[in-house]
């Protein structure tokens, strides 16, 4: 069969053709326009964002003499953490402290007297050391005796020094002893 309306059927394919074309052309428009648009907001938000890194960048460079600052309190906080231990320990045996210094003058025998007690603290533990004098080395000898046997924190004392004072009237010993203490944490007294 011979199409005789050829005309009619070329002017359609043509407005087919033509509205393809204008449906392509306008979504090619709207892309380009959607791109630019898309283009524009990521410009916008990286000028915002710059701008946020400078106000932040700005900020922590005002805060940063303080951060120094609390680094250093911080380094000196970590630097006192052992004197802050010893202290507690220190503070909780006073109590002991306090026995001590009763006990010692509980078995101070008559005929001593002392002149000095202190306490030194180093690796090996806290030391008593005590000086005084005494009517005669046995007396000397009774006080060694009874730091030993009457107490329970004293260990074994080391007698330093023993001296005779011969005076116009009375004859005195000199002496000087350490204690070490056991049980017990603490800084020089």
């Amino acid at each position: 069969m011979i199409n005789i309306n050829l005309i009619a059927e070329r002017r359609a394919r043509k407005m087919r053709e033509m509205t393809i074309l204008r449906v392509g052309s306008l979504c090619v428009v709207l892309l380009s326009i959607l791109m630019v648009l898309i283009i524009m907001y990521a410009g916008y938000r990286n000028i915002s964002a710059s701008t946020d890194v400078k106000t932040v960048t700005k900020t922590l460079d005002d805060l940063q003499p303080q951060y120094d600052e609390l680094l250093q309190v911080r380094n000196q906080i970590s630097a006192l953490a052992p004197v802050e231990t010893l202290l507690n320990e220190v503070q909780k045996s006073e109590g002991a402290w306090m026995i001590i210094l009763g006990d010692i003058s509980a078995i101070t025998p008559r005929g001593v007297v002392l002149q000095t007690v202190g306490s030194t603290s180093d690796a090996q533990g806290v030391s008593l050391h005590i000086a005084g004098r005494a009517t005669d080395e046995q007396t000397v000898a009774a006080f060694l005796l009874a730091l030993r046997q009457q107490t329970s924190w004293a260990k074994t004392p080391n007698l330093k020094s023993v001296t005779s004072e011969d005076g116009p009237q009375t004859k005195a010993v000199r002496f000087d002893l350490t204690v070490p203490v056991q049980g017990l944490l603490g800084g020089d007294l």
